[in-house]
């Protein structure tokens, strides 16, 4: 494929320097782009069983096809490498401009294999590469990094995707972030970066898009445009992102937030967020191409300033139940500023303050600070301590799941989790897909497949195997494509299968149809699962934490619901049956490999006795 891409994926090995290009044609066939060649590239490149901090593990940089077109909300990152928690697939993404700069200097994707021998910086550039010495911003946060990098290079316009000290010391869940907010949270593929004292990626580019029908392929850009704007749940987080969403008032009528970690859904306390949107809002702000401009700035002198949006509002607030919605900023800047996930922060917070007020720890494990319920120092200064691994911080910095085993087999009862991985502060009885899409999708947490719809008091909370399928397809291929999320299928926006697939048409004059890009996305979920059975997952391994199941909800409208791990077992099992994956171990079977164009990947899997 020449149109739509730029032609070449980049290798970089920073323990020998090597730096080669490999044409993208080789992986776009039957991967596309983004995600799909992703997987691709880390099950060619990745050794079997490395431990995922290895100097020699792999980290790959995805565009899409779409990404830096005209194409509405083409603007992600996605990044993929063996998760250092979960030890399976790891994948997160990122908004913001840097993919888009990353296709205008050249390529398509990024791999980055080895290890320097100090702190470096990559460096790309209309297709020139260059490893560069970072020992000077070595230590720094990320939005200083970015600043110093642009001053160095002499060029503001210069887009740079970096970690800060949480991923310089490989803590487990440390995130990448760009720019001032937009942040690959998920699965710790800061600590990656870290592992490879690699600092920061600056690009810059002025490289043009070929586009098969250029007329045609503009005329529908704006047309998609267009009817985005129209819709009016673009209308509402482009007014108001999510602040609103995530308000006191509409948690505790749809009760889709948990507090005191997991026990109680009601939170009568809970401060406004919204009010503080209204009151503290300097301006909407967006990614590359979007017409959602959902993204929220802060800056309050003194407290702090950061881009957020989404599950960032409530992740932590109900977490750690903060009252004062300034401590809120305080956090979200520092786990910016350092690069940490939100998501696990605020969930390990949470744990630490239960564990706290039942005894289980004391001021002596913490060191000497007070573990209560939304208390300023408890927050920022555990937090501060887990970027910098000190104290406590070291032990936390290896993940929840390993801190637990320090504490004991109480401690280990309250820790929430999908294999280490700490799920989101949310009450999983209000969305009827969300725990069957946690068990079976590619990285344990709800986001990856169908969330199903928002339960009742009466609904059963089971979720359909043929509704996650369909999503998790559609969810593979839009991530491959270079498509936010948010604005293709997960917010029912006009911008789905049938949008892309015409996008996709026009730009690179080959014929696609919505079910085609399906076809992809079955295919690229397959080489996912693949990739997990060889590192070694089995059905089981992303069990559902213990509290949350077979205990009955103590508060809310739901009040007396529980999940039923019998049930969530059956809809695991009829999940696999209709992958045509193995229902006792969840291996894709040989048939099903085949039938999806993975013969090579079938015979690999069968060498090594995953059948």
């Amino acid at each position: 494929m020449t149109y739509l891409y730029q032609g070449n994926i980049l290798f970089v090995n920073l323990s020998n320097g090597e730096i080669k290009a490999v044409p993208t044609e080789s992986y776009s066939d039957k991967f596309l782009g983004g995600r799909g060649i992703n997987i691709k590239i880390l099950y060619e490149q990745l050794t079997p069983g490395i431990n995922a901090l290895d100097p020699e593990s792999v980290l790959v940089f995805g565009t899409g096809p779409l990404t830096g077109t005209p194409a509405p909300s083409c603007g992600r990152i996605h990044l993929m490498a063996k998760s250092p928690i979960t030890g399976f697939e790891g994948e997160s993404s990122a908004g913001g401009y840097w993919a888009p700069e990353l296709k205008y200097s050249g390529f398509d994707h990024l791999s980055v294999k080895g290890k320097a021998e100090k702190p470096v910086y990559i460096w790309i550039r209309n297709g020139q590469v260059e490893i560069r010495d970072a020992s000077h911003i070595w230590g720094k946060g990320n939005y200083e990094t970015t600043v110093s990098i642009r001053e160095e290079l002499g060029d503001p316009e210069i887009k740079v995707i970096s970690i800060g000290p949480a991923g310089e010391n490989m803590v487990n869940f440390a995130s990448v972030l760009t720019d001032l907010g937009h942040a690959a949270g998920r699965t710790g593929m800061g600590a990656l970066m870290g592992a490879k004292n690699l600092k920061a990626i600056a690009v810059r580019g002025f490289k043009d898009i070929e586009i098969a029908d250029i007329e045609g392929f503009m005329n529908y850009s704006l047309e998609v445009h267009k009817q985005i704007q129209k819709d009016p749940t673009r209308l509402e987080l482009s007014k108001y992102g999510t602040s609103r969403l995530y308000d006191h008032g509409m948690i505790n009528e749809h009760y889709y937030a948990a507090t005191d970690n997991f026990r109680r859904f009601e939170w009568p306390e809970a401060p406004s967020m919204h009010e503080f949107f209204e009151k503290h809002l300097v301006k909407k702000v967006g990614c590359f191409g979007c017409p959602m401009r959902c993204m929220d700035f802060y800056s309050i002198p003194g407290v702090g300033k950061a881009i957020t949006s989404c599950n960032v509002y409530y992740g932590t607030i109900w977490a750690a139940k903060i009252k004062d919605m300034r401590i809120w900023l305080e956090l979200t800047t520092l786990c910016q500023e350092a690069g940490l996930d939100t998501q696990s922060v605020g969930n390990m917070l949470g744990w630490l303050m239960e564990l706290y007020e039942k005894g289980i720890i004391t001021e002596k494990d913490t060191d000497g600070i007070r573990m209560l319920w939304g208390n300023r120092e408890a927050i920022i200064e555990t937090t501060r301590k887990m970027a910098l691994r000190q104290g406590l911080g070291d032990l936390l910095a290896e993940g929840i799941e390993q801190a637990a085993k320090q504490f004991g087999s109480d401690a280990e009862n309250c820790a929430v989790h999908i294999k280490g991985l700490p799920l989101l502060s949310a009450n999983f009885l209000s969305f009827t897909g969300a725990p069957l899409s946690t068990v079976v999708g590619p990285r344990g947490d709800p986001m990856s497949g169908d969330l199903g719809e928002i339960a009742g008091p009466e609904t059963p909370c089971e979720g359909s195997p043929c509704a996650q399928i369909l999503m998790e397809d559609t969810l593979a291929a839009t991530d491959s494509m270079g498509v936010c999320q948010w604005v293709g299928p997960l917010m029912g926006l006009p911008f789905g299968m049938q949008q892309q697939a015409r996008l996709f048409s026009l730009g690179s004059g080959i014929e696609m149809t919505p079910e085609g890009l399906m076809e992809y996305g079955c295919r690229i979920r397959n080489l996912e699962m693949a990739f997990d059975v060889r590192e070694g997952r089995t059905k089981g391994d992303y069990k559902f934490p213990k509290r949350l199941l077979n205990t009955p909800a103590p508060d809310g409208k739901f009040k007396g619901q529980q999940l039923k791990s019998e049930k969530l077992d059956q809809l695991e099992k009829e999940y696999y049956r209709l992958r045509g994956w193995n229902v006792a171990t969840g291996v894709p079977r040989r048939e099903t490999l085949e039938k999806v164009g993975l013969n090579g990947i079938a015979n690999n899997l069968e060498k090594l006795g995953n059948t």
